[in-house]
């Protein structure tokens, strides 16, 4: 064979060559397959490192909550133990974490209203509701009101017992602020006195004891406010407070010694005295005497010596009814004879007669009446003319209240007015009957017969801070001038406090009002206190005039208290004039004014325009 001669081909080298190929295709496949589970592997690892980091950072995510929580958080495993606690638990214990793990629950943990034992009780009343009160112990022997809400986890491949997860709330702040509500709820935070809701709540009966109450009120203690100032009012009440505190009957002393004395305050400027022990009759009417005496001493308060008068009024208390009845029934009835002392002239005193809940349930109606007549505008101004005794011309009016009643017709002030003097009632009164004063002077300027005319102002009114401002605005709003319109005082308001007086009649003269002094002579007025005032008319009582002409004494009194009120520079008005005798006689005792019956009772405005109009007793050429 010869180098030009072709490859023989045998069939062993074609079966050595199918052989190769096929190894060879194989060992690519095995590669292929190699570099593919690999990069499968490093899939998953990366996958796996993911989780990882993954499970990582939502850790720190969970311990970052737990360590930022404000709440305290235990974890229990199924037996009580103590898994782990966050800082806030720690700090609540006041315990290390590593001291609390591993700790059982049950020995610093306490449930209200579950008597356990053993952490196992403990585990069983955890589970049974999602939310707890209790208590908690902390390392330095204390203990904490908390509250705990309750959560269980399971983890069925750790085990088939649950875990709990513990929520601690701590309540003392609630708790703090519980505690103030209710001294709020029962207690006078001006004077630390109980108040109503507390004297019948912490009062109990004993038996063979004799109870009663004894209500104070402090007379007048608006004007206290007003002229000294809110802080000396205060002082004041807190003065009184401590006094009634100190009034306690004590040993070596007249009075029986009492086996409870407890003091409240049941109004703003009301008091109440609830004392138990064994005493008849005339012993609590000593104590409260003396009661009464300890409360009206003068009172010294930044520098200012303050002279009190109260009302009392006292009951005893039934010992045939539950507790709270009967306090609540003794409250009542002494608080009856309270106002029924502020009724009665010169008493400071009244003790409850069974009487005086009628004559209490007649001043309610009586109340609820003139409080819908209000609402209706039952209530009216009539005028009373006032004359110039030398001319004959009507100078001024009065404005005088009447009630057109729906039932009853027209009545006159004594049906109601002493019992709306008892109430803010007087005040709605008085501000109708000058909304009436300034209607009728629109009318009177209309037809330019416009006089003064004088309403009179009640001690309850007169006592508004806010009274001079209220009556310039309504005027202003009316369009009528001040100078028409008389504000008229009684000379015991006036007196009572002189130096707020003397502020009030100045505030209403530079306002332009006219001011009158009405009642002159029945009070406790000097000359020299007059003088002092911004008076522009006297008004003398209709007591003056009621005797002359006959007694001849009367006749002299009328006519030096008419020249004593034309000494002070007023113009002076003798009220109660109803016939031509007493005429004569005021005509002699000097220059003045007259009003009364002989002239004109009070007539509706319709009949006061025409008289003001027709001036009838102007003497005729």
């Amino acid at each position: 064979m010869t180098d030009s001669q072709p490859e023989q081909h045998s069939p062993m080298n074609d079966a050595l060559a199918r052989a190769l190929e096929r190894e060879r295709r194989a060992r690519t496949e095995a590669e292929r397959l190699l570099e593919s589970k690999s990069a499968d592997l490093y899939a998953a690892n990366e996958r796996l490192a993911a989780l990882a980091a993954s499970l990582a950072a939502r850790e720190r995510y969970v311990t970052a909550v737990l360590e930022a929580a404000q709440e305290g958080i235990l974890v229990l495993d199924s037996t009580g133990s103590i898994e782990s606690a966050n800082p806030a638990a720690s700090a609540l214990l006041d315990t290390p974490i590593g001291d609390l793990v591993g700790m059982s629950a049950a020995t610093i943990l306490e449930l209200d209203g579950v008597a356990h034992r053993t952490a196992a009780d403990l585990i069983t009343a955890l589970g049974r509701k999602a939310l707890h009160e209790g208590s908690v112990a902390t390392d330095d022997g204390g203990t904490l009101p908390v509250r705990i809400a309750v959560g269980q986890l399971h983890d069925v491949e750790v085990s088939s017992d649950p875990r709990y997860i513990l929520v601690l709330h701590d309540l003392t702040e609630e708790r703090l602020a519980t505690e103030a509500l209710r001294l709020t709820a029962f207690q006078d935070l001006l004077t630390g006195l109980a108040n109503r809701a507390a004297l019948v709540d912490t009062f109990h009966q004993h038996e063979h004891q004799d109870s009663a109450v004894i209500a104070i009120d402090l007379q007048r203690f608006r004007r206290i406010n007003d002229s000294l100032g809110r802080s000396v009012g205060d002082d004041v009440l807190r003065i009184m407070a401590e006094r009634l505190v100190n009034a306690a009957p004590s040993a070596g002393t007249s009075l029986p010694v009492v086996d409870r004395w407890t003091v409240g305050r049941i109004g703003p400027d009301e008091f109440a005295v609830v004392i138990q022990g064994s005493f008849d009759d005339d012993d609590l009417s000593g104590i409260v005497e003396n009661v009464r005496a300890l409360a009206e001493e003068p009172i010294t308060v930044e520098g200012f010596s303050i002279p009190l008068e109260v009302c009392v009024g006292y009951s005893r208390i039934a010992a045939t009814l539950e507790d709270d009845d009967a306090m609540e029934a003794g409250l009542d009835r002494a608080v009856i004879a309270l106002e029924h002392t502020r009724r009665r002239i010169g008493s400071r005193v009244s003790a409850y007669r069974s009487d005086m809940g009628a004559e209490r349930a007649r001043v309610l109606a009586v109340e609820d009446r003139i409080r819908q007549g209000l609402e209706r505008g039952e209530f009216v101004a009539y005028f009373q003319p006032r004359v110039d005794i030398a001319t004959g011309d009507i100078v001024a009016g009065e404005a005088l209240a009447r009630w057109e009643n729906s039932e009853r017709g027209l009545l006159l002030p004594a049906a109601f007015l002493p019992i709306a003097e008892q109430s803010s009632l007087i005040i709605a009164i008085g501000e109708a009957m000058f909304e009436h004063v300034l209607r009728m002077q629109t009318v009177c300027a209309t037809d330019a017969v416009a006089r003064p005319i004088s309403i009179n102002l009640s001690n309850h009114e007169f006592a508004l801070p806010s009274v001079v401002d209220r009556m310039e605005r309504m005027a202003h709003d009316a369009g009528v001038p001040t100078y028409l319109v008389e504000v008229e005082i009684q000379e015991s308001v006036i007196m009572e406090d002189l130096d707020y007086s003397s502020s009030v009649l100045n505030r209403f003269k530079e306002r332009g009002f006219v001011v009158a002094l009405d009642d002159f002579g029945t009070g406790h007025s000097s000359l020299g206190r007059l003088r002092s005032l911004p008076i522009d008319v006297l008004k003398l009582d209709r007591s003056f005039v009621s005797a002359v002409p006959g007694d001849q004494q009367s006749t002299e009194i009328l006519t030096a208290m008419v020249r004593l009120a034309e000494a002070v520079g007023a113009t002076v008005v003798v009220e109660g004039v109803e016939s031509e005798s007493q005429l004569l006689v005021v005509r002699e005792a000097g220059d003045c004014e007259v009003q009364g019956f002989f002239f004109s009772p009070a007539v509706s405005p319709d009949r006061y325009l025409e008289l003001l109009v027709t001036q009838p007793w102007r003497p005729r050429p």
